[in-house]
């Protein structure tokens, strides 16, 4: 009888090893941004822009690489690339881009960041963009 509660003990905490609960990791603020984001709304100063989108892919080495697409009546669409190293301030939820080409720097706060999505908002010129993104 011990030798049968025994083995039914040791059936059970084996058997529980391996139904465990899933400790998923969830990804910190830095970990969550590397992918391609694809803008799916751009406002500026409030204002929905239908002809302007940003496709972004932000690397674990640090790198970006960006194209912002504007499609302005008089002159059509236009594509500006830009290229450059970021960082990033988990304390202020920012990003900051150093453009490669110029040295220019351009802060983003991050309003909202999941795996999945993420808004920022910017100030550029005195004017106050707000771009929200999904990962591809």
């Amino acid at each position: 009888m011990k030798n049968l509660v025994f083995s039914l003990v040791s059936i059970f905490a084996f058997a529980g090893l391996f139904t465990s609960c899933d400790k998923t990791k969830e990804l910190n603020f830095d970990e969550k941004l590397p992918g391609s984001w694809q803008s799916v709304k751009v406002t500026q100063a409030g204002n929905t822009q239908t002809g302007s989108s940003y496709l972004i892919h932000l690397e674990s080495s640090k790198e970006f690489d960006m194209d912002i697409t504007t499609n302005l009546p008089i002159v059509g669409k236009t594509v500006t690339s830009r290229s450059g190293t970021w960082t990033s301030d988990i304390a202020k939820q920012e990003i900051q881009l150093t453009y490669d080409d110029s040295g220019e720097q351009i802060t983003w706060d991050v309003t909202q960041l999941t795996d999945t999505q993420m808004n920022i908002e910017l100030i550029q010129n005195g004017v106050r963009y707000n771009i929200q993104f999904e990962k591809k």
